[in-house]
C-alpha cells in the first residue's frame, strides 16, 4: 500500500513538472508575437515618416524650380533697387526682362515672350518691349523736378470725374486733353479727335482705380500721362520725383502703367 502511494505521488509530481514548460512556451510565444507586432508597427511608422520627408523635399524642389529665373537674376543684379513687380506687367511665366545701367539711369525692359527667358537673353535684342521701368539720378532736386515736368491746366470745360474730383477738358492739335490733380500728382488723359475718342471713360476708370490703389508719394512732383489709343509703351507714362531721383513706369496699357507704380509703394 505504501509502495502504491509513493508511486502515485511520483506520477503526480512528474505530471506537474511536465506541464510547466508548456506554460513557459505559451508565455514565450506571446512575448515573441508582441515583439514582432511592435517591430512591424515601428517599421510602418518609419516608412510613413520616410514618405512624408520625400513628399516635403519634392514639394520644396518643385516650388523652387517654379520661381521665374529672370526675376531672381534681376534681384541679384540690383539688390538695393526698388522695382515694379513683374506680375503686374503681365503673365509672370511669359514676361522676360532685360536690364542695363548707363548715365545714371537704370532701365528695365519687359517683353512678352512665349516662355520665360533668362535676364538679358540675346533673343530679346530684336523684340519690342511692352513695358519699361527707369530710375534716373540727377545732380539736384530742381533737375529732377524738371525731368518730371509736372503740368496742370484748369482751362477748358469742368468735368465731374466722380469721388468729388473735377477734371478740366480742352482740345488742341487734333487731340482732347482731360486733366486733374490728386495730391502731388498731375494726371492727363489724351484722346485723338480724328478717331472719335473720348478721354472721359478712361479718366473715370483711373479715378475709380486710385480710390483703392495707392501710388507712391512724390517728393515733390508727379506726372501721369495716359493715352486712350495706347500704342507703344511710351504712350502711358507714370513719372515721379523722390528728391534727386526720378522713377518712371511705362506700359502699352494705361492701367498697367499705374499698377506698376502702385506695386512700388513703400
Amino acid at each position: 500500500m505504501k509502495k502504491y502511494l509513493v508511486l502515485v505521488s511520483t506520477l503526480l509530481l512528474l505530471a506537474a513538472c511536465g506541464g510547466s514548460p508548456a506554460v513557459d512556451d505559451s508565455s514565450s510565444s506571446q512575448e515573441s508575437s508582441t515583439s514582432v507586432s511592435s517591430s512591424s508597427s515601428q517599421t510602418k511608422e518609419s516608412s510613413k515618416q520616410s514618405e512624408t520627408t520625400k513628399q516635403s523635399t519634392s514639394s520644396s524642389t518643385t516650388t523652387a524650380s517654379q520661381e521665374p529665373a529672370g526675376d531672381n537674376e534681376l534681384q541679384q543684379a540690383y539688390p538695393n533697387e526698388q522695382m515694379p513687380s513683374a506680375s503686374v506687367v503681365g503673365n509672370a511665366q511669359t514676361i522676360s526682362m532685360a536690364a542695363s545701367e548707363a548715365n545714371n539711369t537704370l532701365t528695365v525692359s519687359y517683353y512678352n515672350t512665349e516662355s520665360k527667358l533668362p535676364l538679358n537673353d540675346p533673343q530679346l535684342q530684336n523684340q519690342t518691349p511692352i513695358a519699361q521701368f527707369q530710375r534716373t539720378t540727377y545732380a539736384s532736386s530742381a533737375e529732377a523736378r524738371n525731368a518730371v515736368a509736372p503740368t496742370f491746366d484748369e482751362g477748358g470745360q469742368a468735368v465731374d470725374l466722380g469721388y468729388n474730383i473735377t477734371g478740366y477738358q480742352q482740345s488742341g492739335a487734333g487731340s482732347s486733353y482731360l486733366s486733374w490733380q490728386e495730391g502731388n500728382w498731375n494726371l492727363t488723359v489724351q484722346a485723338i479727335n480724328i478717331n472719335g475718342e473720348d478721354p472721359l471713360p478712361l479718366a473715370q476708370k483711373v479715378v475709380e482705380y486710385l480710390e483703392t490703389a495707392f501710388l507712391p508719394v512724390p517728393k515733390d512732383a508727379g506726372q501721369i500721362t495716359l493715352s486712350v489709343t495706347g500704342g507703344g509703351y511710351e504712350s502711358n507714362v507714370v513719372a515721379w520725383q523722390v528728391d534727386t531721383t526720378v522713377y518712371k513706369t511705362m506700359h502699352t496699357d494705361a492701367l498697367s502703367s499705374l499698377q506698376m507704380a502702385v506695386s512700388m509703394k513703400d
